[in-house]
């Protein structure tokens, strides 16, 4: 690989990450009054979330940001993956955090832990360590009971706790909580979710951190092909449209918040008019213009489920 490319792979260093994430999580907690015993979110599946746009704002000057995402999708792409290569290697050091907590486990369990990884990850993920170390005991209600986890989606980052000896897999949306024991990081049924050593991991979140875990697969996709997986992404994206069905009163309680006297002045203004109440409302409620994030969410929602009205209407 190439210098630049490794200088754009250290763009963002471990510390900043983790310096990111642990600020996430101390807002979380300001969120529960100081109190992370009673902050639900922390404990959930999906955890707290740090969204990508976030991170680079914070870690980059506004223009050299916008220089980035405005050059292509392939810019677009590095930088998301410089900053999922160190969510990755942050995820393994807080598995490793956790089997050093563990009594149980032991010495001998972080000594086969650190021999399981691959020799280009080991360095990092040992200076990761002391990182992760910073958010123990934010998530945790007893003192050195609970251990951070460590993942990502297209959402953002997320970190969340469990407790010492649950099973550690994690894939925020396509699995529950497992509240199964387990002897050092995985349950039997989810020992597929050490990706690290199964060369065919068993869910999505696992497949993501193989990929982003190697730093030659930055240089896997060029240009063309990124454009053509965001043709491919929204043409699905508009066929989940065409079969979303909302119920009577989801499309009664958009068509309120919209401000449309009925459905048939919705298929009047159509798409055009449907973006400008959008636009017009996004303006006011964005976070990035000092707007509520729940608020924004639900003018998101409402818009999705209008809009998926007028493409059923083309069918």
């Amino acid at each position: 690989m190439n210098e630049p490319l490794e200088a754009l792979l250290d763009l963002f260093d471990l510390v900043e990450v983790a310096t990111a994430l642990k600020e996430r999580v101390f807002e979380e907690a300001a969120i529960a009054l100081g109190d992370t015993s009673v902050s639900p979110v922390l404990f959930s599946q999906a955890g707290c979330i740090l969204r990508e746009h976030d991170f680079f704002k914070r870690s980059m000057v506004d223009e050299e940001l916008q220089t980035w995402l405005r050059t292509g999708y392939r810019n677009t792409f590095w930088l998301a993956f410089a900053f999922r290569h160190k969510l990755t290697l942050l995820a393994l050091s807080a598995h490793l955090a956790a089997l050093a907590r563990l009594a149980s486990g032991g010495s001998g369990g972080v000594e086969r832990f650190e021999a399981s990884l691959p020799e280009a990850l080991r360095e990092e993920v040992a200076q990761g360590q002391p990182l992760v170390h910073a958010l123990l005991g934010q998530g945790a209600r007893d003192g050195d009971r609970f251990a951070p986890l460590i993942g990502f989606s297209a959402l953002g980052a997320h970190v969340c706790f469990r407790r010492l000896g649950q099973c550690r897999a994690l894939d925020p949306f396509e699995m529950a909580i497992c509240e199964k024991p387990a002897d050092d990081l995985f349950c039997a049924q989810h020992d597929g979710h050490r990706w690290w050593v199964h060369p065919e991991p068993s869910s999505t979140l696992p497949k993501m951190f193989l990929f982003y875990a190697h730093r030659q697969n930055v240089l896997k996709y060029d240009e063309e092909q990124l454009r053509e997986m965001v043709r491919r992404f929204w043409r699905r994206y508009r066929v989940t449209l065409r079969s979303r069905q909302s119920s009577p009163r989801e499309l009664a309680g958009a068509l309120s918040y919209f401000q449309y006297s009925d459905v048939d002045a919705v298929r009047l203004g159509g798409q055009r008019e449907l973006r400008h109440r959008y636009y017009d409302r996004a303006k006011a409620l964005h976070p990035d213009a000092g707007g509520d994030e729940g608020s924004f969410v639900e003018l998101k929602d409402h818009y999705e489920i209008l809009r998926a009205f007028l493409f059923q209407q083309k069918k």
